[in-house]
């Protein structure tokens, strides 16, 4: 009765282990999503930047990708230019001189 109860504490202990690693793994991977929404390309159709920053854009009618600055007073892109999408610029972070990253 002792080995089967020892066989039982090892198993539970081990599914405790993989029960954990894919609570890690599931919170992980909803992070991940998360980040990946925040840079995907949004269809112009589905909404424009709601402040004049500069952002990635692109016409996927011509094949052009290039960032541009959405105007939201005027409501019209600075370059006088139609797009199909755009997507938050990212952009590098600041390096202190003489540090290496």
């Amino acid at each position: 009765m002792s080995r089967h109860y020892d066989m039982y504490c090892k198993e539970f202990q081990e599914n405790r282990r993989a029960n954990s690693c894919i609570h890690s793994l599931r919170s992980e991977v909803k992070q991940l999503q998360t980040e990946l929404d925040n840079h995907r390309w949004i269809p112009v159709a589905e909404g424009l930047p709601g402040k004049p920053v500069k952002v990635n854009v692109c016409n996927t009618d011509v094949g052009y990708v290039g960032h541009c600055r959405y105007l939201v007073d005027k409501k019209k892109w600075a370059s006088g230019r139609d797009y199909t999408h755009w997507k938050p610029a990212i952009l590098p972070e600041q390096v202190s001189k003489g540090v290496k990253p």
